[in-house]
């Protein structure tokens, strides 16, 4: 089986340059679609199941000696993938022990590690790197456990760790990183957990890593510290009830490095002990929204290069501190579904240090509540007309646009036209143009038919000559029949129901770092005329 998908890959062949900030979305072995396919069924479609411990392939200690049958050793390194294919399955309630961990070990070779089954586990006594300079991959899965020292996904190769069903856990006594010097991503998802002393996403230069942790009891903990965006670019979202637990969380910490938490829908969490840090000399981005919440037990400190995006919703708390020291930007969403009425968002033991700046988008500001009025109907174009803190419903609710607080005087015109071609269920277009003294961004919420999640819907702009798939904006939330976009007040924007894709697409949206696209990038270049 090895053979036939082994992928033509040199073992020389030249490392790509640095994406942007936020790419995730290269498969690092695939330099064309044949061999990103072959890539993809190896590592995801062939699991081994078994009642023991099943070396096959490229591993050492070789497939036949007593160290897998002998419940390992903690004295001995392991490697999965040293230099072609390799995968090793513990199943049926075994344990394996070993010490230094290697999955994906040359540049050349691919490692799949799968923990599955109650009781079935395995403890890594010394380093543990998956994706060391190949790709490597680990599945825990069915309520098994493992237990590791000093961990890292994405060394200098790349690296994934999917770790789902109840009682499944990752405990990683030390260190964690995500995304060392190339790519890492981590997937949390409901019932499972994974821990560590301190953790760190998006560790050097160039570096990308990101953690998904989604659904009801799905937990992420980072005991000591978590930086998200140290030198590189990381991104974790908690959403649909799942939890973060810290004690001091950093967002964007070395000059040039990007750091983005999203908290989304009601029951998700982040519970910090400490401060929090959003931009210290790079650029951090907090995002709450959908009743998302954090809670800290220090302070929220907003630097120049930081942001707080807080999507306003009926009765929900988004941000519990004892204050904020803003010198950055907090941004306030009137979201699409809000009805008129007095919102508190914040509960803070002190007000508000403010040195930067704060603006409410469809309402006003008062140092502690946003005040939104019910929105007006929209019927032809405005001129010389006062915007700062309006909202305006289009075509009977099909698009609320709601203006910043700051907004000041100006004109406005919202057009409907014709979106991208393509049989969808939803498709909606606008042209906006507005013309004011202030500020003029705007909030777009375009009400959707048809849609369960945001996960079904794209996002396009037009560029004079062609619609194009645009990557997630600087805030983007689908909360009750809303998918509400912050944008330029000037442009042409689409929204649709996302097409079912080719075969061959769903095959490289299912890959090694494809996943990612789905919870948070849409990274893909896609144009129709």
């Amino acid at each position: 089986m090895f053979d036939t998908c082994r992928p033509s890959i040199k073992e020389n062949a030249p490392r790509r340059a640095s994406s942007s900030a936020l790419g995730l979305l290269s498969l690092k072995f695939a330099r064309d679609k044949q061999s990103a396919l072959r890539v993809i069924f190896c590592l995801l479609g062939s699991s081994l199941a078994s009642a023991s411990v099943t070396p096959t392939g490229s591993t050492y200690p070789t497939t036949g000696e007593a160290f897998w049958n002998s419940g390992g050793d903690s004295g001995t390194d392991m490697y999965i993938g040293y230099d072609d294919l390799g995968e090793v399955t513990i199943d049926g309630g075994s344990s394996l022990a070993s010490n230094h961990t290697y999955l994906g070990y040359q540049s050349a070779a691919i490692g799949k590690l799968n923990v599955q089954g109650e009781d079935s586990s395995w403890t890594g006594a010394g380093f543990t790197s998956i994706g060391y300079d190949g790709v490597g991959v680990l599945n825990i899965s069915g309520g098994a456990t493992v237990s590791t020292s000093t961990s890292n996904i994405g060394y200098v190769g790349t690296g994934t760790v999917t770790i789902k069903d109840a009682d499944s856990v990752w405990a990683t006594t030390g260190n964690l990183t995500v995304g060392e010097y190339e790519d890492g991503i981590l997937f949390v998802e409901a019932g499972a957990g994974a821990s560590a002393s301190n953790v760190t996403i998006g560790v050097n230069n160039g570096s990308e890593g990101f953690v998904s942790v989604d659904g009801l009891g799905a937990e992420f903990k980072a005991w000591n510290s978590l930086y998200v965006g140290s030198e590189g670019a990381g991104i974790l979202t908690v959403t649909s009830g799942a939890s973060l637990t810290t004690n001091i969380g950093v967002l964007g910490y070395s000059s040039g490095s990007t750091g983005v938490i999203l908290v989304k829908d009601s029951g998700s969490t982040w519970t910090s002990t400490d401060d929090i840090y959003l931009g210290n000399e790079g650029e951090g981005t907090l995002v709450v929204t959908n009743g998302g919440s954090v809670n800290t037990g220090g302070d929220v400190i907003i630097s120049a290069n930081g942001t707080l995006n807080l999507g306003v919703s009926q009765g929900h708390t988004l941000v519990t501190a004892e204050g904020i020291d803003n010198a950055g930007t907090i941004n306030l969403f009137s979201l699409g579904n809000l009805g008129a009425g007095v919102y508190l968002p914040l509960s803070l033991d002190e007000p508000i240090d403010n040195t930067g700046t704060i603006r409410a988008y469809g309402g006003t500001w008062n140092g502690s509540a946003l005040n939104v009025s019910a929105p007006t109907a929209y019927l032809t174009a405005l001129t010389s007309t006062a915007l700062s803190g309006m909202r305006y419903v289009v075509d009977d609710g099909a698009l609320v646009v709601a203006l910043a607080d700051d907004a000041g005087t100006g004109d406005l015109s919202v057009t409907a036209t014709s979106g991208p071609a393509g049989d969808f269920d939803y498709s909606a277009a606008y042209i906006v143009s507005l013309s004011s003294t202030g500020e003029e961004t705007v909030l777009l919420s375009f009400r959707t038919v048809s849609v369960n999640e945001e996960s079904e819907l794209t996002f396009w702009t037009y560029d004079g000559e062609a619609w194009i798939e645009t990557p997630d904006q600087v805030f983007d939330s689908y909360e009750e029949g809303y998918y509400n976009l912050l944008v330029s007040g000037n442009g042409t924007y689409a929204v649709t129901e996302v097409l079912v894709p080719e075969p061959a697409d769903i095959a490289l949206g299912a890959g090694l770092l494809g996943l990612a696209c789905s919870v948070w990038l849409r990274r893909r270049s896609r144009r129709t005329a």
